[in-house]
């Protein structure tokens, strides 16, 4: 049941994803009246070294902000790399993200931040 559904939750990621492609010129985080970037918070409800990385990155993608297939391949980004770091973990983060995300995530035009 539960793979199922991470299947599921993984089809609308990725076809997100597909539709959310953006062309044309990257704008900076100041051109678009966003906080410069400070590496993010981690991972904030489970903060685990192993998993930590993951997170970072997920604060990252979120800051480059975009649109909603943006944010789902971000989700879905997560999922993936914290599933290889912990099973238990990863569908419970992942569907937080997924939820929750949606009030944290720079909805606008998206913005390339160097790891």
């Amino acid at each position: 049941m539960l793979r199922g559904v991470m299947k599921v939750l993984l089809m609308i990621c990725l076809l997100a994803s597909m539709v959310g492609a953006q062309m044309g010129e990257r704008a900076t985080l100041e051109s678009v009246g966003r906080k410069p970037w400070t590496g993010g918070n981690g991972c904030n409800m489970f903060d685990t070294k192993r998993t930590n990385a993951c997170c970072t990155d997920h604060d990252r993608r979120y800051k480059e902000g975009g649109n909603f297939g943006d944010k789902a391949k971000a989700d879905g980004k997560l999922f993936k790399c914290v599933w290889k770091r912990n099973k238990f973990v990863a569908p419970i983060m992942f569907v937080g993200a997924f939820v929750g995300g949606s009030f944290v995530f720079q909805y606008g035009e998206k913005v390339e931040i160097q790891p």
